[in-house]
C-alpha cells in the first residue's frame, strides 16, 4: 500500500501508513523503506529522512543498494552531499543507478569537481557510461562541466555516444 501511495504521489499517506504499521508490530522490510525514502523525497522531508535512515541502520538494511541510493538521492537533493557521499562509500556493491544518484547530486549543488572525480572512479571500476543506463541529465551535467573547462573534444565524444539527445545536449 505504500508503494500504491508513492505512484500517487500521496507521500504523507505512506509515512502515516508506515507509522501505523509500527503501532500494530508490523515489521517493515527493504522494500518497505525504499518507498518510504522515495516518499520523504517526494515532500522533502529531511527530519524523516533521518529517522528512516537510523532505522535501516539499526535493523541492518543499512547495505542494501536500493535503499542506499534513496539515501544518496535525499540527501543530495537537500544540499548534504558529505553525507550521501558517506552511504555511497559504505555500499559493498555499488550499481550504476548508485553511480547515477551521487553524479547527479554533486551536480545539483554545483561542485563539477566531485561530480567528475566519482565519474571517474566510476570508470575505473569498470563500470561504462553508456546512455541505456545512464541518465540524461547526467551526461548534459558532464558536456556542461567539459566545455566550461575547455575540453570541447571530450564534450564532443559525449554527445557522440548518446543514443538520444535532448535540447540541453
Amino acid at each position: 500500500m505504500i508503494k500504491v501511495y508513492n505512484q500517487s504521489n500521496l507521500y504523507r499517506k505512506a509515512l502515516v501508513l508506515y507509522t501505523d504499521m509500527l503501532k500494530e508490530a508490523i515489521e517493515p522490510d527493504t522494500y518497505t523503506f525504499t518507498f518510504l525514502l522515495k516518499a520523504c523525497t517526494g515532500i522533502l522531508c529531511l527530519d524523516m529522512n533521518f529517522s528512516l535512515h537510523g532505522e535501516v541502520v539499526k535493523r541492518g538494511f543499512g547495505l542494501d543498494g536500493y535503499i542506499c541510493t534513496g539515501l544518496i538521492d535525499i540527501y543530495c537533493k537537500f544540499g548534504y552531499t558529505e553525507f550521501a557521499r558517506e552511504v555511497f562509500n559504505k555500499m559493498s556493491e555499488r550499481h550504476v543507478v548508485a553511480w547515477n544518484a551521487m553524479i547527479y547530486g554533486y551536480s545539483q549543488v554545483g561542485d563539477p569537481k566531485k561530480m567528475l572525480k566519482v565519474f571517474r572512479e566510476m570508470q575505473m571500476v569498470g563500470i561504462e557510461a553508456n546512455s541505456r543506463e545512464f541518465e540524461l541529465p547526467i551526461f548534459n551535467g558532464l558536456i556542461d562541466l567539459y566545455a566550461k573547462y575547455g575540453k570541447v573534444e571530450a564534450s564532443r565524444r559525449i554527445v557522440d555516444r548518446l543514443l538520444k539527445i535532448d535540447d540541453v545536449s
